[in-house]
């Protein structure tokens, strides 16, 4: 192609080298899952931390985990049964290796909260949900009745008052700071 030179070619080849390693949450997103979005996928992820267990889940055990009801149970345990999605994942598996999901800390206060962020914060999002994911936190884009915890930045708008409406924890950035730092000291 025209403007590709080797440096753009060497370019490719790394990123699609790097492509090939993805984590096991990624994965599930990826391969498209009825009613699996990415934060269900990281449940799945967290509970079956293999593909192939995950694979093989009945409907009752996916059922056990907070978060998943019948209609989804139903739609992933069909969804692997479909032998054109098997061939496909299969070939798949070949070109790809899927990471251990990162192990979390567990056992303390964070683990399983849900948990909103909301208004300016001084670190990007994604840096501070995969702190708290690394606690074991559900991090969720909406405030509702099981939110367990807000954590409020500046000039936060209509989640902090709904979370203020529904009596839920609010926290600071610097409230989070203090305790992921005694939480740290703990391990």
């Amino acid at each position: 192609m025209e403007g590709f030179g080797k440096k753009s070619v060497d370019n490719l080849n790394t990123a699609i080298e790097k492509s090939r390693k993805i984590s096991l949450d990624k994965f599930l997103y990826a391969i498209g899952i009825p009613e699996v979005g990415e934060g269900t996928a990281k449940l799945l992820a967290r509970r079956f931390k293999n593909f192939d267990t995950l694979r093989m889940a009945t409907i009752e055990e996916l059922q056990e985990i907070d978060g998943i009801g019948n209609v989804m149970a139903i739609e992933i345990v069909k969804f692997f049964k479909n032998e054109r999605n098997n061939k496909i994942i299969n070939n798949l598996l070949r070109e790809v290796q899927i990471l251990n999901p990162v192990q979390q800390i567990s056992n303390h206060e964070l683990s399983s909260k849900k948990i909103v962020l909301t208004g300016a914060l001084s670190k990007p999002r994604d840096e501070i949900k995969k702190l708290l994911e690394s606690f074991g936190a559900l991090v969720q884009g909406s405030v509702s009745s099981k939110t367990d915890i807000v954590i409020a930045g500046e000039n936060a708008g209509s989640k902090l008052i709904e979370a203020k409406k529904l009596g839920i924890t609010i926290w600071s950035e610097s409230d989070l700071e203090k305790k992921v730092a005694n939480l740290n000291n703990l391990l």
